[in-house]
């Protein structure tokens, strides 16, 4: 699943959920790597953070993107409350 797809008119940024462990993501050929490489982040959290350095690096990161994944953090925190 997808967040956001380099190449989209609003995006140059290419973020997924890793189908093998879906609690991690990655940002694949991320211009913020010095050789372009796929970024593995290790949570939602974190890919936030990595879209606001795309953002301040000047690339186009739709708000969507980053609305979705604060949701899903959202809903992650609320099943943890529901269960503690």
């Amino acid at each position: 699943m997808s967040y956001c797809r380099l190449g989209n008119m609003d995006s140059d940024v290419y973020m997924y959920l890793i189908a093998e462990n879906p609690a991690k993501l990655e940002c694949c050929a991320c211009a913020l790597h010095p050789e372009g490489r796929c970024v593995k982040l290790n949570s939602r959290a974190s890919a936030v953070g990595h879209l606001l350095c795309h953002i301040e690096a000047g690339d186009r990161v739709p708000q969507y993107a980053i609305d979705r994944l604060v949701e899903e953090i959202r809903e992650e925190f609320r099943k943890e409350e529901d269960q503690g």
